[in-house]
């Protein structure tokens, strides 16, 4: 996660409890943009050739044997199609039950998400063809974007900004490369936020850090989000974020530093040439270490 200090700013009541680091005093719950995952993961789920090409799960209405059934189409596609190293790490085994309350939009997953949930969601997305749960949230993520101007103007402002917070998680996910492009989609190019994801992938490229290693654990996401100010062409968004980077050394081959925060931070955004993209990226915990 990259911050920056904002001067000449009107100091601003922290809407939640500052952690600095810390591990949060109890995990917090859904939120709203896990939901839509899960709501988008149900519907590819029960939607997918690999499901409707049988007959039995035709139906709208499924019963415990159609869950059954796909618990076992599951588990064998999984055996067939994921590596020796994938299997072991993950396990091929997804239960009816599970699979049922995933379908049902009642499975309970929160953010910092444990080992055990990201492991299910991972053989999930795995089985719909998907690299893991990062690339199929990311997907998600840049469909919504892409249909934003159908929505009221708040709501197409908080689309700009998870997206632009996935999209910087992505460009990390990317290292040794580093696509400028893309990152100018979301962000001003060269400006303060811009110019800070990058100062980071330089230096995590000179040192030969990255987070694409496999089943490296780093993820990021947007737990509460919130517009202050939207006028013509410029907008304010404060939001709750929880980010979890492990950075591995390809040298040494071990991971050399972990950074785990729950953090507020606070947006500045402008519409240029009529699109809205990141200015400044602020935030009430420490800015991560360069070095």
């Amino acid at each position: 996660m990259i911050v920056e200090s904002v001067q000449n700013v009107k100091p601003i009541e922290p809407k939640f409890k500052e952690l600095n680091g810390r591990e949060p005093q109890k995990k917090t719950g859904p939120c709203h943009s896990l939901i839509r995952y899960i709501e988008s993961l149900a519907f590819e789920l029960k939607t997918s050739e690999k499901v409707t090409k049988n007959s039995m799960l035709k139906s709208d209405k499924w019963t415990k044997s159609c869950y059954d059934l796909l618990s076992k189409i599951i588990t064998e596609d999984l055996h067939k199609n994921m590596t020796l190293e994938q299997r072991m790490a993950l396990g091929t085994s997804l239960s009816s039950k599970t699979i049922q309350k995933i379908i049902a939009t009642n499975y309970k997953a929160t953010y910092p998400m444990d080992p055990r949930t990201l492991n299910t969601l991972n053989k999930v997305v795995l089985f719909l063809g998907h690299k893991d749960w990062d690339h199929f949230i990311h997907k998600i993520d840049t469909t919504k974007t892409k249909n934003k101007d159908d929505i009221d103007p708040k709501e197409k402002v908080k689309l700009v900004v998870e997206e632009a917070v996935h999209r910087e998680h992505y460009m990390y996910c990317k290292l040794p490369e580093i696509q400028e492009e893309y990152l100018a989609l979301s962000h001003i190019k060269n400006g303060p936020s811009y110019t800070m994801i990058m100062d980071v992938l330089v230096d995590k490229l000179k040192k030969k850090q990255v987070i694409s290693n496999r089943y490296n654990p780093s993820t990021c996401e947007v737990l509460d989000i919130e517009v202050k100010k939207l006028e013509k062409d410029y907008a304010q968004v404060y939001t709750r974020e929880y980010w979890l980077l492990c950075w591995w050394d390809t040298v040494k081959k071990r991971y050399v530093k972990r950074y785990k925060v729950i953090s507020d931070h606070f947006y500045i955004l402008n519409k240029v040439k009529g699109e809205w993209l990141v200015k400044t990226n602020a935030s009430t915990s420490d800015p991560m270490e360069l070095g």
